[in-house]
């Protein structure tokens, strides 16, 4: 936690300032919140992928990939993984290796 110091500047526009952050080891590049995602068909008919993208402070950093309270697999180092949810509204949780959790809602607006 962060907190603000009036060192008697007299700016009341300082005091405006938000008192207290988080700073997180993860980010979620893709989805953006509350994404609509449209997976397009296939050549062969098959409904499309979408790839999700996070990010993390420590290079060595392992991910666990959780989707709609199922997981789905764990990332190291490029964390990048692909998906195929089926369409409606889902709920995207990834967890890093000392337990600092992110989530994120997303809608598949089509796969066919």
């Amino acid at each position: 936690m962060v907190t603000m110091i009036d060192h008697g500047i007299g700016n009341l526009r300082g005091q405006a300032i938000l008192e207290s952050y988080s700073v997180t080891s993860m980010d979620l590049l893709y989805p953006k919140v509350h994404s609509k995602i449209y997976l397009p068909v296939q050549l062969d008919g098959q409904s499309g992928s979408t790839v999700f993208e996070a990010t993390h402070r420590n290079s060595a950093a392992v991910v666990y990939w959780h989707l709609d309270g199922a997981f789905m697999g764990r990332t190291l180092k490029a964390h990048h993984f692909s998906l195929r949810p089926h369409q409606g509204k889902h709920l995207l949780i990834l967890v890093d290796d000392a337990g600092e959790t992110l989530q994120r809602q997303f809608e598949i607006i089509s796969v066919r």
